[in-house]
C-alpha cells in the first residue's frame, strides 16, 4: 500500500490549485491519491477519535470541535473503526461497506466482508443479503425486495 498522499500545487479548505504544465500523468496520480484520501478520512477520523477517548479521555464534543462535524457523524466514524478492525478492512470496499456488518461478531464480519469484495456488491446488496438471511435465520419469511427501490420482486411462477 502505497501511503504517499503528497499533491501538486497548493490547496486550501476550498481549492486544489493545479500547477500548469502538468502532465496527463501527474494529473491521473493526483486523481488516484484524491480518491485514497477520500476514502480514507472516516477511517483516520474514527482511529483518531478512539485513540483520543483511550489515551486522553476526550469525547466526542472535542473531536466534533477539532474536525467541525456533527456528533451523530464522529460518533459513526468511531463506533465503525471501533468495531472493525483494521485487520479485517477492506480497502476495496467503502467505508459504508463496513459499517453494514459493524455491530456483527468479528468471524462475520470477515466472512460478510469478504463475501462483498469478492462478488463486488454495492452497499445496498450488502445489506439487502444481510437482511434476508437474519429474516431467514429468525424464521420470517420477508419477501425479496430490490435494495434500490425496496419494491417487492416477483418470481415468474408468483406473476
Amino acid at each position: 500500500m502505497s501511503t504517499d498522499l503528497t499533491l501538486p500545487g497548493a490547496i486550501s479548505q476550498t481549492a486544489l490549485d493545479l500547477p500548469k504544465g502538468l502532465s496527463f500523468e501527474e494529473w491521473e496520480e493526483t486523481g488516484k491519491t484524491l480518491g485514497k484520501i477520500g476514502r480514507a478520512c472516516q477511517w483516520w477520523i474514527g482511529d483518531w477519535l478512539n485513540y483520543g477517548e483511550r489515551e486522553y479521555g476526550e469525547t466526542y464534543a472535542q473531536a466534533m470541535d477539532e474536525t467541525g462535524l456533527e456528533y451523530g457523524t464522529v460518533a459513526n466514524y468511531a463506533y465503525v473503526a471501533k468495531a472493525v478492525e483494521p485487520s479485517r478492512r477492506r480497502e476495496s470496499l467503502s467505508f459504508s461497506h463496513h459499517s453494514e456488518v459493524a455491530s456483527m461478531e468479528p468471524e462475520e464480519q470477515e466472512a460478510w466482508l469478504e463475501r462483498a469484495r469478492y462478488d463486488e456488491w454495492p452497499v445496498a446488496k450488502l445489506r439487502a443479503k444481510i437482511k434476508k438471511e437474519r429474516a431467514g435465520a429468525e424464521g420470517g419469511d420477508e419477501p425479496e425486495r430490490c435494495p434500490t427501490c425496496g419494491q417487492t420482486i416477483r418470481k415468474k411462477d408468483e406473476a
